[in-house]
């Protein structure tokens, strides 16, 4: 076969053949990448959204934590204040219904604020701390512990019988319970 085409001819139509095929080559390689990019997009979207909500969500954490540490703290005041109950033995029990027996001789008249228990040998001593609506209501009150077996004395200092009305008051109880 006879080739017609000149030598400087064909070197510029081998030039544009090649020309050509890398800006096919380009193209193809371009759509590839825009097509992987478009792929990607919802992929990204949804990680930069998970991302923020976990940010968030440390946040909210960090608060609790700080919640959680202000609990704990008041958890350890609680257990040391178990251990003391419990360091003070069955006598504890004691105490309760003390406290109970009180508080149901006082009735609505009397409100008892406080309670100080201290243990001897043979009894236990209980300082009261409260207000009495009138004189007669702490008079009442402090005649029905005398009278009551599980006490053994009420004293009621004069000092407290010199108001009429709404009287702040401190009485020491003995109890025959050690």
């Amino acid at each position: 076969m006879i080739n017609l085409i000149p030598p400087s001819a064909e070197k510029l139509i081998v030039k544009e053949y090649w020309l050509r095929v890398l800006a096919v080559w380009l193209f193809l390689f371009g759509t590839g990448c825009l097509l992987v990019a478009s792929l990607h997009l919802p992929t990204y979207v949804l990680v930069r959204n998970e991302l923020t909500s976990l940010r968030e969500q440390v946040a909210n954490n960090a608060a609790g934590t700080a919640s959680f540490d202000t609990g704990s703290a008041a958890l350890a005041t609680a257990m040391e204040e178990a251990a003391l109950l419990r360091s003070v033995g069955t006598s504890s029990f004691g105490y309760v219904l003390d406290i109970k027996t009180l508080t149901n001789i006082a009735g609505d008249d009397v409100v008892l604020s406080s309670f100080n228990f201290i243990k001897t040998d043979g009894a236990t001593i209980v300082t009261l701390t409260g207000t009495a609506r009138t004189r007669a209501a702490l008079a009442n009150f402090r005649d029905v512990i005398e009278i009551d077996d599980r006490f053994t004395d009420a004293i009621l200092p004069i000092s407290s019988l010199i108001k009429d009305r709404n009287i702040d008051f401190t009485m020491t109880v003995t109890s025959v319970r050690p």
